[in-house]
């Protein structure tokens, strides 16, 4: 919007002027802008008039950039060949300019349209000489373009070694491209989701060709690799270098790669303000040195600007003071990376002392395919998505197998994830073309949209055929606002403040028809993995006799609740999931370098003071560890502070949170824990503070602690969940969902019984995949009479929480006359086990 705005003055101004050539290329850049934003009428309009102009002022270049945006705008409402026809009169244009940059565009962009034709020779023609042209001028990129448009045409018409020829080639100038790239974590993520599809296809040539390890290779580099690039610079320093220099190298690395992308990176991101820059200036002032030092100006000026902009009386002056403020800010925030960098280098000399030679730049270790497939109990099982098909890779000591999933190709998970059906797609295009027109409504368009797919939902109870991503993403609004107005109330009673009675709406459901909407969601969810992965899988697995399988997701499978389709299985096998390859081969390192230690416990338990279950939970857990002779170090209510865990974090073998958290949808980066006093544990700082290299397992038995970003290549396992694999542990037991106090304590305790063994109720120990699945299944066929009767329940009833605590609400559920309480799949579904 503040583009369109600076495009439409720019272009008023050159009206007024008389500015010709500004005003041809404000109207390509509306004509682009509304392209992006999907509107196509007001594309073809602004291009058209830009066309008009140029035509009618004669300058060649300005004719070529107008044909070019009339062209892309006709290419987008498929007149493919009147656009075919502008590119050809613009590369004649560029010929006579001898511009041969501006020629390869062209052809490429004109081949790009041919193939869509299925005019394929045609299309070749132009696309290898748009290749050689962009080789002449060094044109990289477009090098890479040309190549990958190639190597699809020739997979289509089935040549696939030509094909693979040419996406090889164009890998192969990616992987240049991207290594200049990697210190800006904001670039690369730009720059993956441009290339990922290249990747895709390389790898699904690959498998087609009955070639699968070198498929998984291609996928691997997009496989979570910010994930790996922050785990292998952790752990780049020998032990030869003193804990003292380790630690500053790796708080003074991750600030330096934090100021790097607020400089450079995403656009937006020097917006004054923002969320970001308030949690980068805390990040600098109390968790790098202890105070400001470098970086200081910029502290003192986002304060000095909060005070400014709380001056102005008018809102011109507070757009200008806003300008004034963004352009200090940017002063500020480059002069503190200028110093954190020179810090930076600094800590690198003294290393080298220790290790000469060192260097920032990871090189990824080769996969060693034995180290992964080594155990005869377990299946590695790498997922891939391709266009026409899915596929799973199975990776065991007796070989490698290959299993066809045609349910699982790219268009039916897409469907699986985001489908909307008709109707509410139309209802939802509405909202979000109020938002175009009003961006002043932004606040309000989200809870909009929320409240016509609830609606949906409701309308249609047993069959709303709804995404998981949608549905999911409306729940979890539905309840967090659902609590948020029952804080409120809670809090007006207290102080004896009359609360009117609100008008209902959509997100005040009660109880059980909030969990039939999730029994819906999750029925339909658990069919459809059924019938599309594990129908096909299980008869590999059982042929191989394995006991458990490590899930390697692909794209945005890592969001599903993937073992739901197991449930009923009598003979189902154990699963976990491993965000990458190379990530599982080092949670299995880990493990195994780990020195034989006591069984201790590191709790955090109940950091606000408001889950009276939690509390249970945490005496329940230190009682089962006793048991065992074990220590159990706590952190209970307002001693859970930052700096306390932060300190503690090596105690435990076991290191258990069972508190609040939450999942930020906007910036993944900020999701985080909630410690005593609601102060945050946010993701990023997790991978940096806490020394989980010790751990066995942490247990994040808490809100959303496994939900991962979609649609975005290089951030696809960005959660609380991931950062604990980076911090050392190497498994992490999370939520891919809100759950409930009552049954996550009783699933969690019952977890730790099953991996632990209990003597005392007779049961063996077992591995944590196993538990999990034992403790699930546990708990969904729990008759009433028993959880009532369970000594976790009995303790929460003993301490009288107050009768407005929700958690009283799951109390009374279990005396509903419903056999099993826990049958529905959002009580037991949610859990899923990372690493191994």
């Amino acid at each position: 919007e503040e583009a369109r705005r600076c495009y439409e003055r720019a272009l008023g101004l050159a009206r007024i002027v008389g500015a010709e050539g500004l005003e041809i290329a404000a109207l390509g850049n509306l004509a682009d802008l509304h392209l992006q934003t999907g509107d196509t009428e007001a594309a073809l309009s602004f291009s058209e008039q830009a066309l008009a102009l140029a035509r009618a002022v004669g300058e060649p270049y300005q004719i070529t950039q107008a044909l070019g945006a009339r062209a892309r705008a006709l290419h987008r409402v498929s007149r493919l060949e009147e656009a075919i026809d502008l590119y050809r009169e613009a590369s004649e244009v560029l010929h006579e300019m001898a511009d041969l940059g501006g020629r390869a565009r062209t052809h490429l962009y004109r081949g790009q349209v041919l193939a869509e034709l299925g005019r394929t020779e045609e299309a070749l023609a132009e696309l290898e000489q748009a290749y050689q042209l962009a080789e002449q001028t060094g044109n990289r990129p477009l090098q890479i373009s040309a190549h990958a448009t190639i190597g699809d045409l020739h997979l289509r018409r089935g040549d696939l070694p030509q094909g693979l020829t040419h996406l090889k080639a164009a890998i192969a100038l990616q992987q240049q491209e991207r290594a200049a790239l990697g210190w800006v974590e904001a670039w690369e993520r730009r720059y993956a989701a441009m290339h990922q599809d290249v990747y895709r296809m390389v790898a699904e040539i690959a498998l087609r060709l009955g070639q699968p390890l070198y498929a998984l290779e291609i996928l691997e580099p997009g496989r979570a690799r910010l994930l790996l690039r922050r785990l292998s610079q952790r752990e780049a320093l020998p032990s030869a270098v003193p804990e003292a220099l380790h630690k500053r190298f790796t708080q003074t690395l991750q600030t330096v790669q934090v100021l790097r992308n607020r400089v450079y990176g995403e656009p937006g991101w020097d917006m004054w303000l923002t969320e970001e820059t308030r949690w980068t200036v805390h990040f600098l002032r109390d968790f790098v040195y202890g105070g400001p030092s470098w970086g200081a100006g910029l502290i003192d000026e986002v304060w000095l600007g909060v005070e400014a902009l709380s001056k102005a009386r008018s809102e011109e002056e507070h757009k200008r003071l806003l300008a004034q403020a963004r352009a200090r800010e940017q002063q500020q925030m480059r002069q503190a990376l200028a110093e954190a960098e020179a810090e930076l280098e600094k800590i690198i000399r003294q290393v080298r002392q220790y290790l000469p030679g060192f260097d920032l730049q990871v090189t990824l270790p080769p996969l060693d395919w034995n180290e992964i497939a080594r155990d005869p109990t377990t299946a590695v099982v790498a997922l891939f998505t391709g266009r026409q098909t899915g596929t799973a890779v199975l990776l065991h000591p007796s070989g490698v197998r290959t299993v066809n999933l045609p349910g699982l190709c790219r268009a039916e998970v897409d469907r699986l994830l985001y489908d909307l059906p008709e109707p509410l797609a139309r209802a939802r295009e509405e909202v979000q073309r109020q938002l175009t027109r009003s961006p002043d409504r932004a606040i309000s368009v989200t809870p909009d949209m929320h409240r016509l797919t609830l609606r949906w939902m409701i309308e249609r109870a047993t069959s709303f055929q709804i995404g998981w991503q949608v549905a999911l993403r409306t729940l979890i609004s539905e309840k967090r606002r659902a609590d948020e107005m029952e804080r409120i109330c809670r809090w007006l009673k207290e102080r004896e403040i009359s609360v009117p009675e609100p008008e209902k709406t959509l997100f005040d459901l009660e109880d059980p028809q909030r969990l039939t909407l999730w029994q819906h969601l999750l029925d339909d969810i658990a069919a459809g993995l059924r019938a599309r992965l594990w129908q096909p899988l299980l008869p590999a697995l059982r042929e191989l006799g394995v006991e458990r399988v490590v899930l390697v997701p692909d794209a945005d499978l890592h969001t599903l609740p993937l073992t739901l389709g197991l449930a009923d299985g009598v003979d189902a096998p154990a699963v976990a999931m491993a965000p990458s390859l190379r990530l599982y081969a080092h949670s299995l390192r880990q493990l195994q370098e780990q020195e034989p230690q006591e069984n201790t416990l590191m709790l955090i338990a109940n950091p606000a003071g408001d889950l009276a279950a939690a509390d249970v939970e945490a005496d329940l857990l230190r009682d089962l560890f006793a048991a065992h002779g074990r220590v159990t170090f706590a952190l209970t209510g307002e001693e859970a502070t930052m700096d306390n865990v932060i300190r503690t974090a090596r105690l435990g073998r076991y290191w258990h949170f069972a508190g609040h958290a939450r999942y930020e949808w906007w910036n993944p980066s900020f999701s985080a824990l909630r410690l005593a006093k609601r102060e945050p544990l946010p993701l990023f700082w997790v991978s940096i503070w806490l020394d989980l290299r010790a751990t066995r397992l942490a247990v994040l038995s808490a809100c959303e602690t496994g939900i991962t970003p979609v649609r975005d290549p290089a951030q696809e396992f960005e959660g609380l969940f991931s950062a604990f694999l980076v911090a050392g542990a190497p498994a992490v037991l999370a939520s891919l969902w809100p759950v409930a106090e009552l049954s996550t304590a009783l699933l969690v305790h019952r977890f730790y019984q099953y991996h632990l063994g209990d003597p005392r109720a007779g049961i063996p120990p077992r591995p944590p995949a196993e538990a999990l699945r034992d403790a699930q299944q546990w708990l969904r066929t729990l008759p009433a009479v028993e959880a009532l009767h369970h000594p976790l329940v009995d303790a929460v009833r003993r301490r009288n929480p107050g009768w407005d605590s929700p958690i009283w609400r799951q109390l009374l559920s279990l005396e509903s006359g419903v056999e099993y309480p826990y049958a529905n799949p959002y009580f037991w579904a949610g859990f899923v086990l990372a690493g191994v």
